[in-house]
């Protein structure tokens, strides 16, 4: 039913099926446009739910709240890595997962010196030496290689390669003057 009234005074009530159309008012006669019915709101409170972080209303099937971005459903959150460096409460590395990487970092580092200098002959083999010992920890503790690793142990490598290019081509070079 829609009820409206008209400039006059008068209250009208018509059927919902007059909405949007015209009609006359009983008492002045005046021709009224009859408003469209009130639409019918859908109870959506059973489709709710409260975030239990921050108190926003949410989707019953929400996993995770917009408002605060926590997640509602414990098996939508992410599954932390398994090989994780434990750390102290001084939030100080500690572990073979540090270790490995930190033998790893110095093997690239002294594989990068050696590239840089080519007669720098020890920073060769400790690339290498350092790189090796990264792989050898983290295979004994089943852990992933760092890349710095394998890295530092193949610029070592053909650092070495490097530096016997050079001999190689010097050694010829002073033989071809000595002829």
């Amino acid at each position: 039913m829609i009820e409206f009234s008209c400039p006059c005074g008068q209250a009208i009530a018509v059927g919902d099926d007059m909405g949007g159309t015209n009609a006359r008012c009983p008492q002045c006669d005046q021709v009224l446009a009859i408003p469209l019915p009130p639409p019918e709101w859908e109870d959506t409170s059973a489709d709710c739910k409260v975030c239990p972080y921050c108190g926003s209303t949410i989707k019953s099937k929400a996993r995770k709240c917009p408002e605060c971005r926590e997640f509602i459903d414990p098996s939508a959150r992410p599954v932390e890595p398994s090989h994780t460096p434990a750390v102290h409460r001084n939030h100080r590395f500690t572990g073979p997962e540090y270790d490995a990487a930190k033998a790893g970092n110095a093997s690239l580092a002294y594989a990068i010196i050696a590239l840089l200098i080519p007669l720098a002959i020890p920073f060769f083999f400790r690339a290498i030496s350092a790189g090796e010992t990264a792989k050898s920890i983290a295979k004994t503790h089943q852990i992933p290689t760092p890349g710095s690793a394998t890295a530092g142990v193949m610029i070592g490598y053909l650092s070495l390669l490097h530096l016997g290019w050079w001999i190689f081509y010097l050694g010829g070079v002073i033989i071809l003057n000595m002829l």
